[in-house]
């Protein structure tokens, strides 16, 4: 079966073509050096882009395949569990799990480690200046 593409389809299209082809662009300055992993691609899309563009706009029908029936179980509505929440939490639930209790001893090393180094830092630049 071939059908035209509709002008709202056709908008969705290059709606989003043109934000891929910014986000490319965008990433593409963010390269600083050559590589052979890094290399610029919005050119690339650029032109991918405008093949669509120019296959759109010439009207071609698309070829669409038939669709197949696919037959399917009757209905059968299970019934829906609403989760518990603590509404004393706001967006995440802290527990006193292993991990958690490792989690957080880790994170006061680090603040300690932090700590130490800002202490011998400022030991430093107080002997550099006088």
């Amino acid at each position: 079966m071939e059908e035209q593409i509709d002008s709202e389809a056709k908008d969705m299209l290059m709606q989003f073509m043109g934000q891929t082809y910014g986000e490319l662009h965008k990433l593409d300055s963010f390269i600083v050096g050559s590589s052979q992993q890094l290399q610029p691609k919005s050119e690339a899309f650029k032109q991918t882009v405008a093949n669509v563009t120019r296959t759109l706009n010439s009207n071609v029908p698309v070829n669409r395949p038939a669709q197949q029936v696919v037959a399917s179980r009757p209905y059968q509505p299970t019934e829906a569990v609403a989760p518990d929440l603590d509404t004393d939490q706001m967006e995440f639930g802290f527990d006193d799990s292993v991990t958690a209790m490792s989690i957080d001893r880790m994170l006061t090393r680090i603040e300690d480690k932090i700590d130490r180094l800002n202490n011998r830092f400022n030991k430093v630049l107080e002997q550099i200046k006088n």
